[in-house]
């Protein structure tokens, strides 16, 4: 977990391994089980499976998220300029992780800061349907590490015909649309 963590931190902070990992002490990482949604009307908890263990057959999984990245298109050749493109993913939180750096004028950091990462374990989106936003996966995939406010909303899944389908009640279905009405579009009721 310490490369990824190191991977993370250089990527934030734009530069190579080897210099974060002067600015970067493993002992004085805490690692939470919890994350409260205050950025959504909800505000529900999120809880990260690798730490909170839930024994109740009867309650729903609250560790299941949709977060955001930034992905390059051109990160497989390794000659081709970046090209970011927002992707948006689903998977399961894992841990997070509270890491305190120092002053670090190398990194553009003039006093002490934390940062919090979140590792999540990707799902495999194999299907999308996209008038319903619904999205169906098998498998799970690698373990992403992220910054914290990549999370966008806590997901539920529903099990189906060997498959489970994710279900974001942040998305399409729960927002209303304004749309205006033209007067030969109205209708008499007898």
């Amino acid at each position: 977990m310490r490369d990824k963590i190191l991977a993370a931190l250089a990527t934030r902070y734009d530069t190579n391994i080897q210099t974060i990992s002067r600015f970067f002490c493993e002992d004085s990482i805490e690692i939470f089980g919890r994350l409260r949604q205050t950025f959504s009307e909800a505000g529900e908890t999120i809880i990260a499976a690798g730490v909170v263990t839930t024994t109740a057959q009867d309650s729903r999984d609250a560790s299941y998220v949709r977060y955001e990245l930034l992905v390059d298109r051109n990160a497989a050749y390794r000659n081709r300029p970046v090209d970011f493109q927002l992707t948006t993913c689903f998977g399961q939180l894992f841990q997070i992780f509270l890491i305190p750096l120092p002053a670090a004028p190398p990194l553009g950091i003039s006093a002490p800061t934390t940062v919090l990462l979140a590792s999540i374990h990707k799902c495999n989106i194999e299907l999308e349907d996209q008038d319903l936003d619904f999205y169906y996966y098998r498998n799970m995939t690698h373990l992403d590490m992220v910054d914290i406010t990549c999370i966008k909303a806590l997901v539920g899944r529903v099990a189906w015909d060997g498959w489970w389908a994710v279900i974001d009640r942040s998305g399409k279905l729960s927002r209303g649309h304004l749309e205006n009405v033209d007067e030969d579009d109205t209708y008499d009721e007898e």
